[in-house]
């Protein structure tokens, strides 16, 4: 019993070692410009992350775009923006130097006249970008928070449990230990309105730091000793 249970926290121990951590995340908190109201204009940026390092910007075709921060997702501040068109776009950028396994994860609301659907690009030149496969979802308005209450916009008290999205994108080699990453979060909808509104927060950028994965021969030697233990408890009981 006690071999077994020693090859069961030994294996954990294999997979403890590479999970994902945070590389870079924007809450909005302090890195939105101290702005009274609102900010007019078709770009704004860059905005620099709260937790690791990385810029963050809106791309608007119309000048007469509005960023404001509102309320976020439990929490003070958001990301927001109007006058939507096709092809607008919040940008996020960082790098990913010692990291694989990439992911991004947002929350994301709207306006009753919001645009509605989105999907995600990424580069790594900051020129080209790819459209990631799949990487498609519709912005959830129907609020459904932690406490079971409902609503139509986020709120500083309560947390949101069905405005979340997130992409696993390990499968895009490209992105893993990269000097420079951009993703983008771009309108495919037209919005109701000009006034329709859009917003995320809680962007997260994260991977699995290679330093922290296993080298094959080590996780070969520990899987290997897991296997002994229990061949060699079963005979000691025959």
């Amino acid at each position: 019993m006690k071999t077994m249970l020693k090859s069961a926290l030994l294996l954990a121990l294999i997979a403890t070692a590479a999970q994902a951590a945070t590389i870079t995340q924007w809450t909005f908190e302090t890195s939105l410009p101290n702005f009274t109201g609102a900010f007019t204009g078709a770009a704004i940026g860059p905005l620099a992350a709260e937790v690791g390092t990385g810029s963050a910007s809106g791309v608007h075709a119309s000048a007469s775009t509005t960023y404001t921060k509102p309320a976020g997702n439990g929490s003070v501040s958001s990301f927001s923006s109007n006058n939507w068109a096709i092809g607008d776009y919040y940008q996020f950028a960082t790098a990913t130097t010692g990291f694989t396994g990439i992911s991004i994860s947002l929350d994301q609301t709207r306006s009753s006249t919001g645009p509605a659907e989105f999907s995600l690009s990424y580069s790594t030149n900051g020129t080209d970008y790819n459209a990631v496969s799949g990487a498609t979802w519709s912005v959830n308005r129907n609020i459904t928070y932690s406490d079971t209450t409902t609503g139509n916009s986020w709120s500083t008290s309560k947390t949101a449990t069905n405005t979340s999205v997130s992409f696993d994108l390990s499968v895009i080699s490209a992105l893993n230990d990269a000097a420079s990453v951009s993703f983008r979060i771009i309108s495919t909808s037209t919005p109701g309105s000009t006034s329709g509104s859009n917003r995320v927060d809680n962007v997260t950028i994260a991977g699995t730091a290679i330093s922290a994965i296993p080298e094959p021969s080590s996780t070969a030697a520990l899987a290997g000793l897991v296997v002994f233990g229990a061949v060699a408890s079963r005979r000691r009981r025959a």
